[in-house]
């Protein structure tokens, strides 16, 4: 890895293949832009933003791209087994004569709902054509749906 400082000292700041490779691995792994850029080893978060800003480093661009689109769909997987995951749903509770019955657990109920919908807004976001809602507007036979044009010479027509 090349540094613009000696060796240990600092965060690396030139751009290397191997380096980017990297970062990029480890996205695709699933694993934050956050959590790498605290490891000192790593370049600073507004390194990687300057180097994908940089027209000179295209292949980066496409490479962190793509990584972010496999990061994408591990999140989609993670949003499964979330759902799927009842190991903890339920918990056994106490009665005041010391019986004990199985009751829901809703603090572990109500994280998991909001892991799964924090991860469906986020695929919504980055990936909207693959995750987003689609929406079709029709018309129905009564109230079609018209589309008036207005021309700069003033002419209308109707779609």
């Amino acid at each position: 890895m090349k540094r613009d400082k000696r060796e240990g000292e600092g965060r690396p700041t030139i751009y290397s293949k191997e380096l980017g490779d990297l970062i990029c691995s480890r996205i695709a792994d699933g694993e934050s832009l956050r959590s790498i850029v605290k490891d000192n080893k790593m370049p600073s978060s507004s390194t990687i933003f300057r180097w994908l800003l940089d027209e000179t480093k295209k292949e980066f661009w496409e490479q962190y791209e793509k990584a972010r689109n496999i990061q994408a769909e591990l999140m989609f997987e993670e949003i499964l087994d979330i759902a799927d995951d009842g190991s903890n749903d339920w918990m056994e509770r106490e009665y005041r004569d010391g019986g004990t019955f199985i009751t829901q657990n809703p603090e572990v109920v109500g994280r998991s709902r909001l892991r799964v919908d924090t991860r469906k807004w986020y695929l919504s976001k980055v990936l909207p054509k693959k995750f987003g809602d689609k929406q079709i507007v029709t018309g129905d036979e009564d109230n079609p749906i018209v589309t008036i044009v207005k021309y700069a010479n003033g002419d209308k027509t109707t779609i």
